[in-house]
């Protein structure tokens, strides 16, 4: 039983090369006492069981490993799609600003030539506009 144990355990918290070493290790364990003692029937039972327990208890650790490399994904698409969406919003801002200031900058050319050419007629519709 102490051997299904440390299967699960390294399975569980090692990288797949210890847990592939400590797979050899285990087993020759297994393999020797069943030479030593030929005559108990049940080692062929703990070599099957033992490798058992250490392949279904990688697949939980390679899950894990998944699904935290699923976080960092998510993650880094969200600060993706935050970096996109500060960038279309400073697009927007750009170009609303540009804008106004393009027709602000027309209004003030237009109205120095008026003053220059007519400051008469610019005068009285600049009073009219005050009333």
């Amino acid at each position: 039983m102490g051997l299904c144990v440390t299967a699960a355990w390294v399975a569980l918290s090692s990288e797949l090369s210890v847990a592939l070493t400590a797979r050899g290790v285990l087993e020759a364990i297994v393999v020797s006492e069943w030479i030593q003692q030929t005559e108990e029937p049940g080692w062929a039972a703990w070599l099957v069981g033992t490798a058992f327990t250490l392949v279904a208890c990688t697949f939980p650790r390679r899950l894990r490993m998944t699904l935290k490399q699923l976080h960092q994904a998510q993650h880094l698409l969200a600060e993706r799609r935050r970096a996109e969406e500060r960038n279309r919003i400073a697009a927007e801002v750009h170009d609303v600003v540009g804008h106004a200031l393009t027709v602000s900058l027309l209004h003030i050319g237009s109205a120095r030539l008026a003053l220059d050419e007519e400051p008469e007629e610019a005068g009285v519709r600049s009073a009219r506009r005050s009333d």
